[in-house]
């Protein structure tokens, strides 16, 4: 996602090759969807070996994260949420951790 973000706000207006420019775009929303994909795949199968609400709140928050990614503002802003996102990951990997009985 934040490759995304980024090559949204540097793009280069003037750039003749469009098609190759759209190209690239789509390669990158693909992944972007694959790796959504399988994020919500694990987070699927973790619920149903955990059914924790602890770990569900934890998995929502980080969700809540990477959207709020998508509408970062500036690179500050950016920053800003990527450490957000980090913070609320560790919490959700310590937690599930510490329920599974997995030494980190």
């Amino acid at each position: 996602m934040i490759a995304v973000w980024f090559r949204e706000g540097s793009r280069d207006r003037s750039v003749t090759d469009k098609d190759r420019v759209a190209a690239d775009d789509r390669i990158a929303y693909a992944e972007v969807d694959r790796l959504g994909a399988v994020a919500l795949g694990v987070r699927f199968r973790l619920l149903l070996v955990l059914d924790d609400p602890g770990v569900r709140e934890l998995t929502d928050d980080v969700f809540r994260q990477i959207d709020a990614i998508q509408s970062a503002a500036d690179k500050v802003e950016l920053e800003t949420l990527r450490a957000k996102f980090e913070a609320h990951m560790s919490a959700f990997v310590a937690t599930a951790a510490k329920l599974l009985g997995v030494d980190l």
